[in-house]
């Protein structure tokens, strides 16, 4: 009953970073934020095991956000241009943010 009880807290503290970690993201905020956020949920949350457990400072915001999420994000949007699912100019803002992060030039048939 105790392994269960640990696993239940690490799997909601894991959730909770990935939240943090999409927010943070979705919302173009810097990375930085994280190592400053930590600090104000142990304080908010004193008596939260989950709030005392998570620990996504810039370093491991940087690496679910590089290694967990753009993968899938990026496969999703190749796959909505690749099904013409996307406007005229969402592909041009697409191109654009493709052409910033990866310094190169996409064209587009």
């Amino acid at each position: 009953m105790f392994q269960k009880d640990v696993d239940s807290v690490r799997d909601k503290t894991t959730a909770a970073e990935v939240y943090f970690v999409s927010f943070i993201a979705e919302h173009n905020l810097p990375f930085l934020t994280a190592d400053h956020f930590i600090k104000l949920c142990k304080k908010m949350f004193p008596d939260s095991n989950i709030a005392q457990e998570f620990a996504c400072r810039r370093t491991k915001t940087t690496a679910i956000v590089k290694y967990a999420l753009a993968p899938t994000f990026n496969a999703e949007v190749v796959t909505a241009c690749l099904l013409g699912q996307v406007s005229e100019d969402e592909l041009q803002v697409i191109q654009q943010l493709y052409c910033t992060i990866h310094k190169n030039i996409i064209h587009v048939v």
